[in-house]
């Protein structure tokens, strides 16, 4: 990550530009640092996530915006941008509230608290803990990939509103 951009003082009239740095390839809803993660979420297929050893910080965040994530039971995990003065800004927050409870996140966030990879699948920051999560991923993606394309792209556009729509919005789009 490019951290220059962190600090740039404010415009001569006191305040910021909100725009400023918002990636044109996001429809302007992110930055760059943002839509390295939540990137995964508008790719048009499933993207399958495999974590094995440490998964801090943004590299969680990361690991947060596939559709499916494996994970070997002693990976170890933080939301470990507190440590620095910072908080998590490469969309773990969007990505994370359809699947941690609030008050788990807001303790892990606050404390920087080390958790296996095995209670990340308990919290909900993974699908499965697993002893093999590149084999089980590899397995998953051959099974996904005999599917019929068209409908697996309808799917994932289904998923892409699901979050922030209304239940007339979504049956609209299904």
């Amino acid at each position: 990550m490019d951290l220059s951009s962190l600090g740039k003082p404010k415009e001569k009239n006191g305040s910021s530009d909100p725009t400023r740095g918002l990636s044109p390839r996001t429809k302007g809803i992110s930055n760059d640092p943002q839509y390295v993660a939540y990137g995964w979420r508008e790719i048009p297929v499933p993207v399958i996530a495999a974590g094995h050893g440490v998964i801090f910080g943004g590299g969680l965040q990361l690991f947060s915006g596939a559709d499916v994530k494996y994970i070997h039971p002693t990976t170890r995990c933080a939301v470990m941008e507190m440590k620095w003065g910072l908080v998590p800004d490469m969309a773990g927050f969007p990505l994370w509230r359809e699947n941690v409870r609030g008050d788990i996140l807001r303790e892990l966030t606050y404390t920087n608290r080390e958790f296996s990879g095995k209670e990340a699948a308990e919290l909900g920051f993974a699908t499965h803990a697993t002893e093999t999560p590149f084999d089980d991923a590899m397995t998953l993606a051959k099974t996904i990939a005999l599917k019929n394309p068209e409908a697996m792209r309808g799917a994932k556009r289904l998923f892409a509103v699901q979050s922030h729509s209304t239940d007339a919005d979504l049956l609209q789009a299904e």
